[in-house]
């Protein structure tokens, strides 16, 4: 049984724990990973031992965050810290325990205590604190911590704290663009500013830089495209084999999904990229995008993952044909 809890609660059993690992979802974004490292940074300044742990490790464009914080207590990638047996599991950004990862399983099972935004959660853990109002995980921590402060008399935002969560912020809200901003976004990336967040760096990391392999990403993306719904739902994806032939890394098709979305007349964009599991099952991770209407949240949901309204992701078993045919069939019952 999972109860809700508020800010204060969760303040108070953060306050409390030690020795605590804190995940963030596989095939990280800025925003679970700008959290987990602004939770990681402020429990170090509380004297208290923890790391972050993921299942993949970092994109291009958010490998850089790793400068905020301990890269010794950061496990991206590379989930078996050395010395180190937590004693409380807590997650961050993390809407269902698909988003996890099978790698984590060990972990993910320990799980206690999480904070996120999404409106759909479905976590199995003791606790859950949620504000499916706010712009992003990072929004919600910056008050939690602002609220950690305020029970333990210490001050626990630093400027590398600072800079995590406004790239968390920036990176969920779209650079402040989605309709998830608000006031108390801004208010939000407006103090974190004032203790020191980088904000014309960050948004230039996480926005407008490409490499060379992304931009060759996009133009796989681009050949692959299908329609389906009368143009509404834009389709496209890779394969292992064709992101080994053209040497693209896998991390580079990140902003693909956000091509899909932008095409006149697209309600829906999604972007698969293979994921062959360790039994040797074909799977394809898939993301997905919608621009008015469409809650893509829920069709994530209904394969086991989650995520926003307008931005959600999940995993599906089977061949391509297999897969494009179960999410548009899902998809168009949603237009």
């Amino acid at each position: 049984m999972t109860e809700r809890i508020t800010v204060g609660e969760y303040a108070s059993k953060m306050l409390g724990f030690d020795k605590i690992m804190i995940l963030a979802h596989g095939h990280p974004d800025g925003d679970t990973a700008g959290t987990a490292l602004g939770l990681l940074d402020a429990l170090s300044l509380l004297g208290k031992e923890a790391v972050v742990v993921c299942a993949d490790t970092l994109s291009y464009n958010t490998e850089f965050l790793l400068k905020y914080a301990d890269e010794n207590k950061c496990f991206f990638g590379n989930f078996t810290p050395e010395n180190f047996t937590p004693e409380h599991i807590v997650s961050v950004d993390i809407a269902s325990m698909g988003l996890i990862g099978e790698e984590l399983s060990e972990y993910s099972s320990r799980l206690e205590l999480a904070l996120d935004h999404h409106a759909v959660n479905t976590l199995e853990c003791p606790f859950l604190f949620v504000e499916e109002d706010a712009s992003s995980a990072g929004e919600v921590m910056y008050f939690a911590i602002k609220e950690m402060e305020r029970l333990s008399g210490k001050k626990l935002i630093d400027k590398n704290v600072a800079c995590a969560l406004y790239a968390a912020i920036a990176s969920d809200s779209g650079n402040f663009k989605y309709s998830s901003t608000s006031a108390r976004t801004m208010l939000a990336a407006s103090e974190l500013i004032g203790l020191g967040a980088e904000n014309a760096d960050i948004s230039r990391r996480l926005f407008d830089i490409k490499t060379i392999g992304s931009f060759k990403a996009e133009a796989l993306c681009t050949e692959n495209i299908s329609f389906y719904e009368n143009g509404k739902i834009a389709f496209s994806y890779m394969t292992n084999k064709m992101a080994d032939e053209r040497g693209i890394d896998k991390n580079e098709f990140d902003t693909c999904v956000q091509l899909l979305r932008m095409i006149k007349g697209v309600e829906v964009g999604v972007f698969a990229k293979e994921k062959t599991g360790e039994d040797g099952v074909s799977k394809y991770r898939l993301s997905l995008r919608s621009n008015e209407y469409v809650d893509v949240a829920e069709i994530a949901a209904g394969f086991g993952g989650g995520g926003h309204i307008r931005a959600a992701g999940c995993t599906v078993e089977g061949e391509l044909s297999s897969v494009i045919a179960k999410i548009t069939e899902k998809t168009a019952k949603k237009l």
